[in-house]
This record gives C-alpha cells, sequence and structure tokens, in this order.
C-alpha cells in the first residue's frame, strides 16, 4: 500500500516559542527520532528543497527502492551538502504564531507510517522548539482525508507530467504495459542524466522478463 497524505501540523500557539532552527539541531532530532523508534532505523535530513526526515532505514526493508519520508516544511532549509554552513537557520511559516506542516510519503513497497512513528516524530519535532518556560508547539491530527490505495494513487499520479514516471519507473506490481509506457518514455529524453537513464532502463528492461 502507498502512503500520500498531509501529516500531523505543530502550532505555535505561544509567543515565547522560539521560531528557528539550525541545521544541526535538525540533525539531531532525526538521530534522536532514530534511537527512539529502536533498533533497525535510520533517519537523516532528506537532501530536497523544503526540508524532510528521511527513513533511510526501518525493519521489513525489502529492496533499495522503497522510498519513505515525512516532508517538514521549513523556510530557507539549506542544500544538504557535506561542506555546508550546519549553522544555517530555518524558520517555520508565518511567524509569529505559525505553523509547521509535514507531509508523509511511502512508495515503491514501503510501509506505511504508523502512529507510534508519527508520535515520535512530532514530539522530538516540538521538542526541539521548547521554550525556557517548557512551552511547546501543539500538536495537531492531519485532517483524515481518504488515503489512496495504491491503483487510485497511481492514477493520480499519472495526471502529473512530472510525478507519473517517478512513481511508474520501479513498481514491480505494475502491468507490463505499463512498464512498457515507461521505459517509452525514457527513451523519448524524459530523463536527460546519462548515468540516471542507463539505471533506470536496465531496471525496467529487467523487470519486464
Amino acid at each position: 500500500m502507498a502512503h500520500n497524505i498531509r501529516g500531523p501540523s505543530l502550532h505555535f500557539d505561544y509567543k515565547n516559542l522560539p521560531k528557528t532552527i539550525t541545521f544541526a539541531q535538525f540533525e539531531d532530532v532525526c538521530a534522536n527520532i532514530s534511537d527512539a523508534l529502536g533498533p533497525g532505523y535510520l533517519c537523516v535530513p532528506e537532501k530536497i528543497y523544503e526540508g524532510g526526515i528521511l527513513f533511510k532505514k526501518y525493519p521489513g526493508r525489502k529492496n533499495k527502492f522503497e522510498y519513505k519520508t515525512c516532508r517538514v516544511y521549513f523556510m530557507d532549509y539549506p542544500l544538504v551538502n557535506p561542506y555546508m554552513n550546519r549553522d544555517t537557520k530555518m524558520y517555520i511559516a508565518n511567524p509569529p504564531l505559525g505553523t509547521l506542516d509535514t507531509f508523509l510519503k511511502a512508495f515503491h513497497g514501503a510501509p506505511r507510517f504508523t502512529m507510534d512513528e508519527l508520535y515520535i516524530i512530532t514530539n522530538e519535532l516540538a521538542n526541539v522548539f521548547m521554550s525556557p518556560d517548557g512551552d511547546i508547539p501543539k500538536v495537531v491530527p492531519p485532517i483524515q482525508y481518504r488515503c489512496h490505495k495504491d491503483k487510485s494513487l497511481e492514477k493520480l499520479y499519472k495526471t502529473n507530467e512530472m510525478c507519473r514516471l517517478a512513481y511508474n519507473k520501479f513498481d514491480d506490481t505494475l502491468k507490463r504495459c505499463q512498464r512498457k509506457w515507461a521505459i517509452n518514455r525514457i527513451a523519448r529524453n524524459y530523463i536527460t542524466d546519462r548515468y540516471l537513464l542507463k539505471i533506470y532502463t536496465k531496471r525496467l528492461q529487467e523487470i519486464l522478463v
């Protein structure tokens, strides 16, 4: 089952709450989440412009193509690289109060987020914004949107030119004709990076056998 749905939010109801954290603090948050989830988990800051907590390892992972992340919508999230300044500050949206939103993604066979995982993620995020008085942001559960099943999510993504190949390229459960369609997209230079083109094409041809 795939997962593509809004996650919990942090609401900064107190004016004396911090509204910024450094990237180094966010790295600590990811490490704390890994420790709290237990053996087999490894969470790291995701290399993506809006920010996120990438689950690189988790129990039951079957292949390297599984993708599981909790996007965290910081402002001024830096370009993640080995040479970056880890004192870079990241902001929540709409100060002085504001909200920090999350979005859950689990594709290509990755398991959906559990309530325990969400509790730990939001708890660690809230703690890093704790005020000297002990106030923390209020955790607000997501609106209960219908969570798409694999087939309906696949149809949803096919309507988006930028997303549909990303969803289809490694899904071994797709029908043969859909895999051929993905290969044709690659052949028409949808992916311009030659190394990625070689990897993706090889993978898709393997699952057609």
